[in-house]
C-alpha cells in the first residue's frame, strides 16, 4: 500500500503547498486549524523515507480544546501550550475518496481549468461514409437520369387503322345449388357431413438425446487493488486497497433432450349443403369493327335477372414507321376517331402512349 505526502494551504497568512509533515505554517509559524484540507499533487511520488512513513502510520492528529493547535497522534499533550489530551479531544478527519477523486489543491489555491486543445480523433467511419456518399452521388445520378427518361417524350403522328367495340350483359339466375363450407349459411340445407382436416397444430412427436459444450464463469478467487485514496488526516495520504473477484470460463459437455415435432391434424366437421343463390348463367355479348356499337339483345326467365353490363372501345393506330399501337377510350370520345384519321400523339421512352389528341 503505497504512502504519498499531502499539501495544505495556510488560511491564516495565505501560503500554500505546506507538506505535510509540518503540523504549523512554514510562513507565519501557526498551526494548521481543525478541518484544515488536505490535498494531494499530480503526480507526487511514493513515501520511502522511514521517519516519514512512521509518521505516516500514525493515527489522524488531534486539535488542542484551549490553543487549538493541531498535535500528532502520539503526542499526549499539546505542543504548544502542554495541555493534556483528553478522551474527547477532536481528530482531524479520516476521509476516502474513489480513484482520481482525491483534492488536487487545497483552501487557497484553486487554479483555473486549463483546456487542452485535442486533436480531432479520426473518425473510423470517415472511409466508409466517404464510400457510402458516393454510392448514393451515383444512385441519384442513375434515379435522375431514369426519372429523365421516364417522363421524356417524343411527338409522332398516329393513323387510325381500325376500330373494336364489345358489350356484354351478364343473365343472373336464382338457383338452387350445392355447396360445401365448414359452417352452413342462413337459408343452407344440410346434404352431408363428414370430418375433413381443417389445419394443423405442431406437437411434440418425441426427444431426440443430443450433447452440447456449456461454458460459465466460475470465480476462482480474489486480487487486491488500488480503488482510491485514503486521507488519513495526519497530512499523508494512503492507497485505498479493494478486493475484487476473479473468475476463469470453465466448459463442459451436457446432454440434453431436443424436442421433435410434427404437424398433427386437427378435424372439423365439413358440411355440404344446399341453397338458393343469384348464380351467373349466361353472358349475352356483342362485338364489332366499327362505330355502330348496340347492346346484345336479351330474354328473362322469372327466375333471372340482369348483372353488370360492361363496355369496351379500342382504336387502332400506326405511326409513321409502322409500329402499331392501341388505346382504350370512354365511349364518346372514341367515336371521334375515324378510320384513315391522323392524330398528333406523345409516346415516352418505353414506346407508351402518354397522350393522344381527340378527334375532330
Amino acid at each position: 500500500m503505497a504512502i504519498r505526502e499531502g499539501r495544505w494551504d495556510c488560511t491564516f497568512c495565505g501560503a500554500t503547498g505546506i507538506l505535510g509533515r509540518h503540523t504549523t505554517c512554514t510562513g507565519c509559524g501557526r498551526s494548521r486549524p481543525e478541518g484544515v484540507k488536505f490535498y494531494l499533487v499530480e503526480n507526487e511520488a511514493e513515501v520511502t523515507d522511514q521517519k516519514l512513513l512512521k509518521l505516516a502510520e500514525a493515527d489522524a492528529d488531534w486539535i488542542c480544546q484551549y490553543c487549538d493547535s493541531s498535535n500528532r497522534a502520539s503526542q499526549t499533550s499539546c505542543q504548544h501550550c502542554s495541555a493534556p489530551r483528553d478522551a474527547d479531544t477532536p481528530t482531524q478527519l479520516i476521509t476516502e475518496y474513489e480513484e482520481d477523486q482525491a483534492p488536487a489543491y487545497g483552501d487557497n489555491t484553486r487554479p483555473e481549468p486549463v483546456v487542452k486543445a485535442q486533436p480531432k480523433p479520426k473518425s473510423k467511419w470517415k472511409p466508409l461514409l466517404g464510400c457510402l456518399g458516393a454510392v448514393v452521388v451515383v444512385l441519384l445520378l442513375l434515379c435522375g437520369v431514369m426519372s429523365y427518361i421516364s417522363f421524356k417524350t417524343y411527338e409522332v403522328e398516329l393513323t387510325v387503322t381500325g376500330v373494336a367495340w364489345e358489350r356484354t350483359i351478364p343473365i343472373e339466375a336464382y338457383r338452387t345449388v350445392e355447396e360445401g363450407d365448414w359452417a352452413i349459411p342462413a337459408g343452407g340445407r344440410e346434404l352431408a357431413s363428414e370430418q375433413k382436416i381443417h389445419h394443423y397444430d405442431e406437437v411434440v412427436d418425441h426427444y431426440e438425446t443430443k450433447t452440447r459444450e456449456v461454458c460459465e464463469d466460475k470465480q476462482v478467487g480474489t486480487e487486491t487493488y488500488t480503488c482510491g485514496k485514503i486521507d488519513k488526516g495526519n497530512g499523508f495520504f494512503a492507497d485505498k486497497q479493494c478486493t475484487r473477484p476473479v473468475y476463469r470460463e470453465e466448459c463442459h459437455h451436457e446432454t440434453y433432450q431436443d424436442p421433435v415435432y410434427r404437424d398433427e391434424p386437427v378435424y372439423q366437421t365439413w358440411y355440404t349443403y344446399e341453397i338458393e343463390k343469384w348464380v351467373l348463367d349466361r353472358t349475352e355479348k356483342a362485338s364489332g369493327q366499327d362505330h355502330d356499337a348496340y347492346w346484345p339483345e336479351y330474354t328473362l326467365a322469372e327466375n333471372e335477372r340482369v348483372g353488370q353490363r360492361t363496355e369496351k372501345y379500342e382504336v387502332y393506330f400506326v405511326d409513321q414507321g409502322g409500329q402499331p399501337y392501341s388505346e382504350s377510350f370512354e365511349y364518346e370520345r372514341w367515336l371521334t376517331y375515324q378510320a384513315e384519321g391522323r392524330y398528333l400523339a406523345y409516346v415516352d421512352f418505353f414506346g407508351e402512349v402518354t397522350e393522344i389528341e381527340p378527334g375532330g
